[in-house]
């Protein structure tokens, strides 16, 4: 046999390794997943965001679902659909060598959130996947908009090393997952003033906006979150800290205590930031 003078005869082999090797490969990579009433979790989770109807329906199953649904929930947070994979699976089947089920479309980033909202305290177990995606992923605004939604406070900690991570794009998705978590002003208060003295104008833009929520909506609580920011030992904290009391005029009676405090500091740019908060309040008629 002359491979020389014919080389499909080389080809043919190598073509047919490739395919049977992709081949492999897709239905390794195949998704899968719990079925309700005979459908597939993602196409329940499809159905959230539709109407009142679908919701209802959607929820029933995700709740009879329950923790047996993380695993695909998460891998929905972590990445977007690869249509790659459903091209080659449509080449595949043209050869007619073998048949492979196309994946569905996969639900809509907002439409997984959802999910993780119905399952509640369910969700625990998936904390550490979770912290994961959220300080990785492109798509860790969603990651956090969904476990802080579904587990409020007890998302704080992993929030928090957010807010410090080195990559901006994490601190800002840090930032703007607070706003699920106002209820707690106290504790969200140094984080927000964290983010007013971060480095990065995207991260500041976002904390500035949730500092202005929070101070119309809940400004006692804030004023109390940010005194307790006077305590941090950063200097960065502290003066940021100053500023938003100085902003929010007159901030109560214990915080120009605590600015009076400050003004002894021994930064002399701790001094000046408290000095110049209290110069209202020293002008301002007294009771």
């Amino acid at each position: 046999m002359n491979f020389r003078k014919n080389p499909r005869l080389i080809s043919t082999p190598i073509v047919v390794v490739l395919l049977s090797g992709l081949i492999v490969f897709l239905w390794k990579h195949r998704r899968s997943e719990p079925v309700y009433e005979g459908r597939s979790l993602t196409s329940w989770v499809s159905d959230f965001n539709r109407g009142p109807a679908e919701y209802k329906k959607a929820r029933e199953a995700i709740l009879a679902i329950g923790t047996n649904s993380l695993p695909v929930l998460l891998s929905l947070l972590r990445r977007p659909e690869e249509p790659w994979q459903n091209n080659w699976i449509r080449r595949i089947n043209r050869l007619r060598l073998v048949r492979l089920k196309p994946r569905s479309s996969l639900p809509y980033p907002d439409q997984v959130v959802s999910a993780f909202i119905v399952l509640g305290t369910n969700a625990r177990p998936a904390l550490p996947q979770w912290d994961r995606i959220f300080r990785s992923s492109n798509h860790g605004i969603y990651a956090a908009e969904a476990m802080t939604l579904a587990l409020g406070r007890e998302t704080l900690p992993y929030i928090a090393a957010g807010a410090n991570d080195a990559n901006a794009m994490v601190r800002s998705n840090a930032a703007v997952s607070l706003r699920n978590l106002a209820s707690d002003p106290k504790s969200v208060a140094p984080l927000i003033v964290r983010g007013l003295a971060d480095t990065d104008a995207g991260v500041r833009m976002r904390a500035r906006w949730l500092a202005d929520d929070l101070s119309r909506h809940n400004r006692s609580g804030y004023i109390d979150g940010l005194v307790a920011t006077l305590g941090e030992r950063e200097v960065g904290l502290k003066i940021a800290a100053i500023q938003e009391l100085e902003r929010l005029s007159p901030p109560g009676t214990n915080a120009i205590s605590e600015l009076r405090r400050a003004a002894e500091h021994s930064n002399p740019r701790v001094r000046n930031a408290a000095l110049g908060a209290l110069k209202p309040q020293e002008n301002s008629p007294r009771d």
